[in-house]
């Protein structure tokens, strides 16, 4: 996929990726592809989004003395990246909502990078250990277990970070990915899981799944 200087992707060998990935998980083989004027409709409502928890001091890097850090990280990845307000947080935590908007997968995965890059320089000297968390829809986590149960455990092995998944709670549409290790780690980690959570981008789930439709909203 590549980015123009506009910020538009063109990623058709990963959609046609992805619309194997769909296939195989149960989903409907109807993902977005280029050229399909309603899927472009579709598209531009529904951005790819990912969210991650982060903390005071870490929303503090990510935004800069008046929004200049922001502005730099969103003029490099061609994203828009937005973090909830002091004392906003995800439900049972302590800790405030990063949430990633982009047009493509391409814009997403570089802020996810760059995040971790701040999250990185305020990692203890003595610890050297990153940790994140992200957020993602109940019902797509449960079929990429349900169809692909060692998927997690292939990427733990593969990066040599420690994946884990919050417990399933009833009132909520969404869950936590646990990741822990080196910089580089839980990066590769967190890249490629989020890049096998869009295979849930079929027609399906974006339209009827409550889950999915929560999860693209921004803001809790």
């Amino acid at each position: 996929g590549i980015v123009d200087e506009h910020g538009s992707c063109s990623n058709g060998g990963t959609a046609l990726q992805h619309r194997q990935l769909g296939s195989s998980i149960g989903e409907e083989p109807s993902t977005f592809l280029p050229g399909d004027e309603t899927a472009k409709k579709v598209q531009s409502k529904w951005p790819f989004v990912c969210k991650l928890l982060v903390s005071d001091a870490l929303a503090g890097t990510i935004l800069g003395k008046d929004g200049t850090a922001l502005r730099e990280l969103e003029r490099i990845s061609k994203g828009h990246i937005q973090v909830s307000p002091i004392g906003q947080f995800f439900p049972g935590t302590l800790e405030r909502i990063c949430c990633i908007v982009g047009g493509c997968e391409e814009s997403v995965n570089k802020s996810i990078g760059l995040i971790l890059d701040h999250a990185w320089g305020l990692v203890s000297s003595v610890d050297k250990r990153l940790m994140l968390k992200m957020v993602v829809p109940d019902s797509v986590i449960v079929k990429i277990i349900r169809h692909h149960g060692d998927v997690l455990k292939m990427l733990s092995a593969s990066t040599g970070c420690q994946i884990n998944i919050s417990v399933h709670i009833p009132s909520m549409q969404e869950r936590l990915v646990f990741f822990a290790g080196t910089h580089s780690s839980v990066t590769e980690a967190a890249q490629e899981l989020w890049r096998t959570i869009q295979s849930w981008r079929t027609w399906r789930t974006i339209l009827f799944d409550p889950h999915v439709q929560e999860h693209l909203q921004p803001c809790h």
